[in-house]
C-alpha cells in the first residue's frame, strides 16, 4: 500500500499538487510493526468506511465493497467524537498473498472513491496524456479521443500530433506511450516504455533511430541527450537542447582520458562509447564535418603533452 494516492506513482514528485495523503482520508500506515489504521466516526456515516464486529470476524465496507478479517486481526478503539480500527497486518492471515492483496484493494478502492472526482472516464484518460506530454515538455491539449482496444487509447492532440497510449488498468498512468508527428505517419517518432521500475525510450529521427533508459522518470527529462531528442522528434526549437548536449559532449572529451595507461582501459572504452554516440546523436543538427572538427580539436587540446 502506498502512503500517498496518486492517479499515478512514477509522477509524484512532478505532480505533487494532485496528490493526496492518506492521512487526509483517517488511514496511517502500515507502519514497521505492520499496523494500519482507519479513522471512522463514532455514528453511521455512508461516506465512510463502515465496520461490525461479528462473533469471529470483522465487516468492513464502503458502497458495495466490502472485506471479512478475522476477529483477532483487528481492534477498535474508541474517542470522543471518533473511532480507530487497528489492522494488523503482521499476523498469519495476512502472510496469505491473496489476503493482503484483498486489503489493498479495499483501502485502495475506497480512497480512490474519495479523492477521484466523478467524471467521464475519458476525461481521466485525456488529463493523464495532457499531463504526461506537459512534462516531457510538449504544451498541448487533447481534441479527440477514442478507446480503440481495452485500455489502449488514441487520441488527436491540437498541435496535430497523435498519441497512443496503453494502461495496465483504470488505476495506471500508462504502460507505454507512442508519439506521432500525425495521424497519417505510420512509425512513432517517440515511445517511451515502463517496465518495472525502468523507463525506456526510442526515438526515430531522420538520422536514424536513438535507444535510452532510465531509472526515474525525472533522470529521463533532466538528461540533455533525452532532452535533444524530445525537442527533435516533437517538432520543438532544438538551439537551447543542442547547446546543452554539445556542453556536455565537450566536458566529456576534455575529461576522457586520451593516454593508453592500461589500468583504465575499461573505463575508456564506457566513455568513448558515450562520446561516440552523443556525436552521432547530434549528425541530427551539426554538420558531421563540425562534429569530427570537435573531436580532433579535444585531441589535440586534451592529450597528455
Amino acid at each position: 500500500m502506498t502512503k500517498l494516492v496518486l492517479n499515478f506513482n512514477e509522477f509524484n514528485s512532478i505532480n505533487e499538487n494532485n496528490s493526496t495523503s492518506k492521512v487526509d482520508l483517517g488511514i496511517l500506515g502500515p507502519f514497521n510493526d505492520g499496523v494500519v489504521k482507519i479513522r471512522i466516526p463514532r455514528s453511521v456515516d455512508k461516506n465512510y468506511i463502515f465496520h461490525e464486529q461479528k462473533q469471529d470476524s470483522h465487516t468492513l465496507s464502503y458502497g458495495d465493497s466490502k472485506i471479512s478479517l478475522p476477529i483477532k486481526c483487528l481492534d477498535r478503539k474508541g474517542y470522543s467524537d471518533f473511532d480507530v480500527l487497528k489492522i494488523n497486518t503482521s499476523l498469519n492471515w495476512f502472510n496469505d498473498k491473496k489476503n493482503i492483496e484483498l486489503l489493498d484493494e479495499f483501502l485502495e478502492g475506497y480512497i480512490s472513491s474519495k479523492i477521484s472526482p466523478i467524471r467521464d472516464k475519458s476525461s481521466s484518460v485525456c488529463d493523464d496524456i495532457e499531463l504526461m506530454m506537459d512534462t516531457l515538455g510538449v504544451d498541448c491539449s487533447v481534441s479527440n479521443l477514442a478507446e480503440i482496444d481495452k485500455n489502449t487509447y488514441e487520441a488527436d492532440l491540437n498541435n496535430g500530433m497523435q498519441v497512443e497510449l496503453d494502461r495496465k488498468g483504470d488505476g495506471d498512468l500508462f504502460k507505454s506511450l507512442r508519439v506521432y508527428k500525425d495521424s497519417n505517419e505510420i512509425h512513432p517518432v517517440f515511445i517511451l516504455r515502463k517496465n518495472g521500475g525502468k523507463f525506456s525510450c526510442r526515438y526515430k529521427t531522420d538520422k536514424g533511430t536513438y535507444n535510452t533508459s532510465h531509472d526515474k522518470i525525472q533522470t529521463l527529462i533532466s538528461d540533455p541527450m533525452d532532452q535533444y531528442l524530445l525537442s527533435l522528434v516533437t517538432g520543438r526549437d532544438t538551439e537551447e537542447t543542442q547547446k546543452k548536449l554539445v556542453d556536455n559532449l565537450l566536458k566529456m572529451l576534455k575529461y576522457h582520458s586520451m593516454d593508453s595507461d592500461q589500468n583504465i582501459e575499461d573505463r575508456k572504452k564506457r566513455e568513448r562509447k558515450e562520446i561516440m554516440e552523443l556525436m552521432d546523436v547530434l549528425k541530427n543538427t551539426i554538420p558531421e564535418s563540425h562534429i569530427e572538427e570537435m573531436y580532433t580539436d579535444a585531441r589535440s587540446n586534451f592529450s597528455p603533452k
